[in-house]
């Protein structure tokens, strides 16, 4: 692939070594391939990771940080286990990390390697895959759990703010609080853009109607189904198909 921008020598170095995996794991949908080098920027990515942050092409996330695409809180934390395999060389195995993604919150099981040329650690690569309800999450996350999940269940339907702050323990106005202080991001906008994310994975691996997948994802209007998904695409809901389904 020709990249957008020239990459420098170190991460070049730890873009070859990932080279094989990357064309390997283009062809696995429901799993995420990345490898940083020591400064934390990305220089690899399967298509499927590119593609959930809503980019163009692999090329279009090669050097960016963590903080480009997540909230400072989750961007720390990873960019802090990151440090911590290159330091012990040791890997993380199955950790449970909370990944938003284009909006979406979704829990998911990661998995760190150092990757050493000679005795250099020169960056870190993992894998997530959609977590199964298995393993510890983060306590900052913990209590807040119970209404992700809710959410994640029953998106397709009317679920109201209300019922995702009782199952977590707060009033609304404290949820509320707390949802945006984590993810920078309401509540309700994250129930829409929940919507929007599972209404983009129908189009590129489903052949359902249009009119389904709107009501599948809640949507009980054809059109106004349309101009959301634009809105946050920048295409339409057959034009996202013509470019990216299956």
């Amino acid at each position: 692939m020709a990249l957008s921008h020239p990459l420098n020598e170190d991460l070049q170095r730890v873009r070859e070594q990932a080279g094989v995996l990357g064309q390997l794991f283009d062809l696995v949908e429901d799993s995420y391939l990345f490898v940083k080098d020591r400064e934390h920027r990305f220089v690899r990515c399967n298509r499927a990771l590119w593609m959930k942050h809503g980019l163009d092409c692999e090329a279009d996330m090669l050097g960016k940080l963590d903080s480009d695409f997540f909230p400072p809180a989750l961007a720390r934390a990873y960019v802090e286990e990151d440090r911590k395999v290159m330091e012990t060389e040791l890997p993380v195995l199955d950790a449970v990390w909370l990944v938003p993604s284009r909006g979406a919150l979704r829990w998911y099981r990661c998995s760190k390697l150092p990757v050493i040329i000679g005795d250099e650690v020169i960056g870190v690569a993992g894998i997530l895959r959609p977590y199964d309800g298995e393993g510890e999450v983060p306590r900052e996350f913990e209590r807040i759990k119970p209404a992700l999940a809710l959410a994640n269940r029953r998106f397709g339907e009317q679920l109201r703010v209300s019922e995702m702050a009782k199952v977590a323990g707060y009033s609304v106005n404290q949820f509320g609080r707390v949802f945006q202080h984590l993810f920078r991001m309401k509540p309700i906008d994250y129930l829409k853009r929940l919507r929007l994310e599972e209404a983009a994975r129908l189009l590129r691996s489903t052949d359902l109607s249009m009119c389904d997948i709107a009501l599948r994802c809640g949507f009980y209007d054809q059109s106004a189904f349309s101009k959301r998904f634009r809105e946050r695409n920048g295409v339409t809901p057959r034009r996202y198909r013509e470019q990216f389904g299956r």
